[in-house]
């Protein structure tokens, strides 16, 4: 019999979403527990791990986004994204890089939305309810998060036109939660360096 390999594993680079409720649907522990495990279950699929209001348990501090969840968008958001009811999530571009080439550029910042008006606007009443919100939060917070705020993309870019980050896929089917490689590259270098790109 061959000895067992007693070396401990690396943990997997960890994110986390910090997530508030200020819309007027009520999510129980059970919501926030699923949101969760559809969050890390994307992220898993390149090799990562997903908390829900756990800071702490992030690899790196620059590791944690925060995530609203409106009735609508309020007046601190952009008005074509309180406007148009087909934006279902929104990251602020409130990030800037003094040290870099571009300092007087926000590129996404670690502070996101989503509108229930606009998700009930695109999928219907059904997808409001706490269930159905729920599953819709998780895609939503994992594509804010990586499409957005990692990648430091305002928009959606061809390379990263597949997986969770590809634009305007439908949040209410259990297709595109996935990490595409040309992400996963990506994110593995902002884990080996433990920082955002600048």
């Amino acid at each position: 019999m061959l000895p067992q390999n007693t070396s401990t594993q690396k943990a997997p680079c960890t994110f986390n979403i910090n997530l508030t409720n200020s819309s007027s649907v009520p999510l129980s522990k059970s919501n926030l527990a699923a949101i969760e495990k559809d969050l890390n279950a994307i992220f898993a699929t390149g090799g990562y791990r997903a908390t829900l209001n756990n800071p702490s348990a992030a690899s790196s501090a620059a590791f944690n986004y925060n995530l609203t969840i409106y009735n609508n968008f309020p007046a601190s958001y952009p008005q074509d994204a309180r406007l148009d009811s087909g934006t279902i999530g929104y990251t602020r571009a409130t990030r800037q890089i003094p040290d870099s080439q571009y300092p007087d550029i926000y590129f996404p910042g670690p502070t996101g939305g989503v509108s229930v008006n606009h998700i009930r606007a695109s999928y219907g009443a059904a997808s409001t309810n706490p269930a159905a919100l729920s599953f819709i939060v998780g895609g939503v917070a994992a594509h804010e998060t990586i499409a957005h705020y990692l990648l430091m993309e305002s928009g959606h870019p061809e390379q990263y036109g597949t997986g969770i980050t590809a634009d305007g896929f439908d949040y209410c089917k259990n297709v595109n939660r996935f990490i595409s490689p040309a992400v996963k590259e990506q994110l593995d270098k902002i884990c080996s360096s433990g920082q955002l790109p600048k």
